[in-house]
């Protein structure tokens, strides 16, 4: 197995612990608490789809099949997911106006798209795979 493959969920997992962190001890006294739940919801989805890259990583191995585009689509996923939520969060509690983020809210849809996405057809290549 190439474990190179590792690298960026392990980096992608290291950024959600520190931002989960950074969410539970920094961030509170600078943002509402309904922006402070986003922030979070983004955390938890980080951590789903960087989960969901690792058990990628070893349904393929275990099973023999190419799962490239499924791990693209997640990767993909959750950087559009909870990467437009940390900035629609962290841009306005840094000074930036809130309407010239706004452009980022039809982002994060597309991301919970592109992992609901990976998963069907992850689920059709492994179904086609029996």
């Amino acid at each position: 197995m190439d474990t190179r493959r590792f690298l960026i969920p392990c980096l992608l997992m290291f950024l959600c612990i520190l931002l989960g962190a950074f969410g539970a001890h920094g961030l509170k006294p600078l943002v509402s608490s309904e922006k402070l739940a986003s922030y979070e919801t983004a955390v938890r989805y980080h951590f789903y789809g960087t989960a969901g890259l690792f058990l990628l990583l070893f349904i393929e191995q275990l099973a023999s099949t190419s799962l490239l585009l499924c791990r693209r689509l997640m990767l993909a996923g959750t950087l559009l997911f909870s990467g437009s939520v940390y900035l629609l969060v962290l841009l306005p509690a840094a000074g930036v106006d809130s309407e010239s983020v706004r452009w980022l809210g039809p982002v994060t849809p597309m991301g919970g798209s592109l992992l609901m996405l990976a998963w069907i057809i992850t689920g059709i290549r492994m179904w086609q795979k029996n």
